[in-house]
């Protein structure tokens, strides 16, 4: 998400970046959506040890 995040959560730029298909992209971005508050704590602790 956070390589996401890089691109305005634009789901084709986020995929091409990756070299995986939107359809990947799209699942992950459904996983976040229904685990909103996991990914949150997830991403401010991964932002921590940059």
């Amino acid at each position: 998400m956070m390589i996401a995040q890089q691109y305005a959560n634009d789901i084709a730029r986020t995929a091409e970046h990756l070299d995986f298909r939107s359809e990947r992209v799209q699942a992950t971005f459904d996983y976040a959506a229904a685990y909103q508050a996991e990914i949150e704590v997830a991403l401010a602790e991964s932002r921590k040890g940059l």
